[in-house]
């Protein structure tokens, strides 16, 4: 840890040790089922504390009050520039101003897309150690209609709800290697749902929301020829008759859709991929028939951040367009692309994505094998080791009180924080994401960062680290920073100006940090 001490007449540098991450030991008995792995122990591995995550460089910096002379020039306000013109002298500047709240700390982007296996992350620290708010899959199925709910109990006792994706319940269903299409059989579709959600509610476990079907119409699913012979109407009906055997079991049911995996709000053109119906065809329909959404449900894989917002917000403008659906909620069931995902400014910039588009939930999408316990990338595929995404996730969770207004004047260069007030603590995320790829990463670039905090303080803390975009490379903590050319300034209402520059920010990689008055 390094402590810079700034006061009027003297600045003291002083060098400390950080905290370190804690060792787990993992020990397990085996466990088999149709998609884990079997596994007799898990060796030791480095995650971050469930209290707090491996410390940084801490800059506190000490001043007299307003009132007094101090050695930074005071500000006349608060305002969130570099210079008193407003100028960026910076290759970027990103302001966080937490005198704005823009809505309560959900913690809607740590959910988590099947990658748990029994066996492995059993013990659920990595899960409670992220603040996963949703779990999405469904139990393995076993023999004679049993199943295998290790992963799905986990996920429950880590904290996270659970969206249950009834199509991978059907997928058992096969008919020479192939599922069973429900229009061959709407009574016999109807049936099974019925039946299955009985024996899932039977089983005790907590469904907090079903989802009906996972990208449906894709190809791949079907036979070749059920395939070819398939039509967005054939989906529609599906969902309508699948909602209402729900229903008839369970009437207080929390039903999502439609989960489909190209965003769209026209029908899409014929093509080799999928006959899903585009949102608005889906959401006329739900109105038509009086289905009662819980959530409206998508996928945005291979977009950016920017392509997220925008696709919120047209669908936000379709759901307000659209009064007798009520007031479902945005659940954005899978997001991010297999080239991207690992690099950790990605990972911040979809946070600050899905914050700032107001959508509840979001979970990573799993790439090579959803089957692999990897948490969609953030560990190691065995399971193991932590990638540099797990410690965006960790600032992520560390979030509380309320979110707080963000700005950059890089659109490649995005941020997302949090106040809480009671504390007098501002935690946020600053990522960079040019290139899709470390090897065609921009040349690095230095940022200029303020925080508008509504406080005076004779001492700020500001506590600094990174994680390096190194996909592939696991890591056992984030590494500490320190801030260059740091200053406060008063505006003389009650609030601070906390100013530094990362001086050479690197494409990919994202910035962990707090800034805190002490107490």
């Amino acid at each position: 840890m390094v402590v810079v001490v700034v006061s009027i007449d003297v600045i003291a540098l002083v060098v400390g040790i950080g905290t370190p991450a804690r060792v787990v030991t993992r020990s397990s008995g085996a466990v088999s089922s149709k998609n884990s792995p079997t596994t007799t122990s898990s060796p030791p591995r480095m995650v971050a504390s469930t209290t707090t995550k491996p410390r940084s460089a801490t800059t506190t910096t000490t001043r007299a009050h307003p009132s007094t002379t101090v050695s930074a020039p005071v500000a006349s306000s608060a305002t969130p520039a570099s210079t008193s013109s407003g100028a960026c002298n910076a290759g970027a500047c990103v302001t966080l101003d937490a005198t704005r709240a823009i809505g309560a700390v959900t913690h809607g982007g740590s959910g988590i897309n099947q990658a748990v296996e029994p066996g492995i992350n059993e013990d659920g620290v990595d899960m409670r150690v992220l603040g996963a708010t949703m779990y999405r899959s469904a139990p393995v199925p076993g023999p004679a209609g049993s199943y295998n709910w290790t992963s799905w109990d986990l996920a429950r006792s880590a904290g996270a709800q659970t969206t249950l994706v009834l199509s991978n319940l059907w997928e058992q269903t096969d008919s020479n290697g192939f599922r069973v299409t429900p229009w061959s059989n709407w009574s016999g579709y109807a049936s099974w749902v019925r039946s299955t959600v009985a024996n899932v509610l039977a089983s005790g476990r907590t469904v907090d929301y079903w989802d009906i079907y996972n990208e449906p119409g894709w190809h791949g699913y079907y036979s070749p020829a059920d395939f070819a012979a398939e039509t967005p109407a054939d989906l529609l009906q599906q969902f309508s008759v699948a909602y209402q055997a729900i229903k008839s079991v369970d009437p207080s049911a929390a039903i999502i859709g439609p989960s489909i995996g190209e965003w769209a709000l026209q029908p899409l053109p014929p093509n080799a991929l999928t006959h899903e119906p585009d949102l608005a065809t889906f959401l006329n329909f739900a109105v038509a028939h009086g289905l009662k959404l819980a959530a409206v449900a998508w996928h945005d894989n291979g977009q950016t951040p920017a392509t997220i917002n925008a696709d919120a917000t047209a669908t936000w403008a379709l759901i307000h367009s659209l009064p007798a659906l009520g007031q479902p909620k945005m659940f954005l069931d899978e997001y991010g692309s297999e080239s991207t995902q690992p690099i950790p400014g990605w990972d911040v910039g979809y946070l600050a994505a899905i914050t700032k588009a107001g959508i509840s939930s979001a979970n990573r999408s799993c790439w090579a094998t959803c089957a692999d316990p990897n948490l969609d990338g953030l560990l190691t595929d065995d399971g193991q080791l932590t990638m540099s995404d797990f410690y965006v996730g960790v600032t992520y969770s560390q979030m509380s009180g309320q979110m707080v207004s963000a700005s950059s004047t890089d659109a490649t260069m995005q941020a997302l924080g949090s106040i809480d007030a009671s504390e007098r603590q501002v935690t946020a995320l600053i990522g960079r994401s040019v290139a899709t790829s470390t090897r065609d990463a921009a040349p690095p670039t230095s940022v200029r960062v303020n925080v508008v905090v509504p406080w005076i303080s004779p001492h700020t803390n500001v506590d600094l680290s990174y994680e390096p975009s190194e996909p592939g490379v696991a890591v056992s903590g984030p590494i500490p920073a320190s801030p260059s050319g740091l200053t406060v300034q008063a505006d003389g209402a009650g609030n601070e100006l906390v100013s530094f520059t990362i001086p050479s920010f690197a494409d990919g990689a994202a910035y962990n940090l707090a800034v805190s008055a002490s107490q």
